[in-house]
């Protein structure tokens, strides 16, 4: 059962999303790229970048540090 309050809050069993907009829920993320609080994440690496997309920091599959 999805649930929709008045104040536009979306709920599920293991899912949310509030009035604000913050969503949470419980299990597993797969994506195949994406941005998440300005990393970035696609299958090779996940990195910081500055407003140029500069790399600031970052880890790289296969990179030994």
């Amino acid at each position: 059962i999805i649930d929709l309050s008045k104040s536009g809050a979306i709920s599920f069993k293991n899912f949310y999303i509030d009035e604000q907009g913050n969503a949470g829920f419980r299990g597993t993320v797969v994506a195949q790229d994406g941005e998440i609080a300005g990393w970035v994440i696609t299958d090779e690496y996940i990195a910081k970048t500055d407003e140029n997309n500069n790399f600031l920091v970052g880890l790289y599959s296969g990179t030994n540090i």
